[in-house]
């Protein structure tokens, strides 16, 4: 796992704690690794894991039909012990408390945890992560206003938080569907309530299409989504993908190459290159493949187009080109 990964377990344990005690950000990653191992989730989404993230956001068809997982975990109490320091010890207004209320839930101190949260809201206000564990909180109280209402004030601070997003999509799915059925059609109409100001949002609904067959309605989301983010790589990267994976290969070339800025870096061209070449179109890879040029790589990105090069050019020899 990355930095962000941090599994809190292993003989190494005390080791890492040790070393971290004094940096409350190396604290804060071990403590949301340390909650994702115990869980069985991501750290960065709050959803259960199936192996590695992708770095673009989630398809909902992608998450559970269960409730999202708001805990206990089997964190142990040197997850617990970890991310009171960090509470400590962090100059970041919002971080300490998200990470320490975050363990107190894996540790089933629900109020423990509102409570400090609320008082933390009163006191220096409120960012989309804090607003985030509320309407976790508001889950297991099993007050749905409330959960409604903080996701809501997290998607206004950040209208592309991807665990409001993606977690409160898993909720309204689960509430609905347990109340009287058609839950997806109740999430997906809760998620464009915010298509106006998230391309993450977005996505996740032109996915959707996608997994209907409805390619004409998911290409004006994608189009809607690189519009609200022009020079976002994970933007890009997650339209790329969501074409992709479903096999419209040229589709996904056409997009990326439409948009593509350098700025953005190679590895969504790097995405277009890859699926012309599934697609058999050696030719436009070859061309698509000179964008490439003069770019500043660094180490592996540099392996990484030399390798997709000869690929390419192997491709061409082979076509006749």
């Amino acid at each position: 796992m990355g930095k962000h990964g941090q599994p809190l377990n292993g003989p190494d344990l005390q080791v890492r704690l040790h070393a971290a005690m004094n940096n409350p950000e190396d604290l804060a990653a071990l403590v949301l690794g340390g909650l994702a191992a115990a869980a069985g989730t991501d750290p960065a989404v709050g959803a259960p894991s199936s192996g590695p993230l992708p770095s673009g956001p989630l398809s909902p068809g992608s998450l559970p039909a269960g409730p999202p997982p708001i805990g206990p975990s089997s964190a142990g109490p040197e997850v617990l012990w970890a991310a009171e320091r960090a509470y400590r010890i962090d100059d970041d207004r919002h971080r300490g408390v998200v990470v320490y209320t975050a363990a107190l839930r894996a540790c089933a101190e629900y109020r423990k945890a509102e409570k400090l949260l609320r008082a933390h809201q009163k006191r220096y206000g409120a960012n989309a992560d804090v607003w985030f564990g509320l309407a976790a909180l508001a889950a297991r109280r099993g007050n749905d206003t409330d959960v409604r209402v903080s996701l809501d004030n997290a998607l206004r601070h950040d209208p592309d938080h991807a665990e409001s997003l993606t977690w409160g999509y898993q909720y309204i799915r689960h509430v609905r569907d347990q109340a009287r059925g058609s839950g997806e059609a109740a999430a997906e109409e809760w998620l464009g309530q915010y298509t106006k100001r998230s391309w993450r949002a977005t996505l996740m609904l032109a996915d959707r299409s996608l997994d209907r067959g409805d390619l004409n309605t998911a290409e004006d989301r994608y189009a809607h989504a690189c519009g609200l983010a022009p020079r976002n790589t994970e933007m890009l990267m997650g339209c790329a993908r969501g074409l992709a994976d479903r096999g419209y290969l040229q589709e996904c070339a056409n997009l990326v190459l439409r948009v593509w800025k350098a700025s953005m870096g190679p590895r969504p061209m790097v995405h277009a290159v890859e699926a012309l070449l599934r697609a058999g179109e050696a030719g436009q890879a070859s061309m698509a493949m000179t964008r490439l040029r003069g770019l500043q790589l660094d180490g592996p990105e540099q392996r990484i187009a030399e390798g997709l090069g000869e690929r390419v050019r192997a491709a061409c020899v082979s076509a006749g080109i």
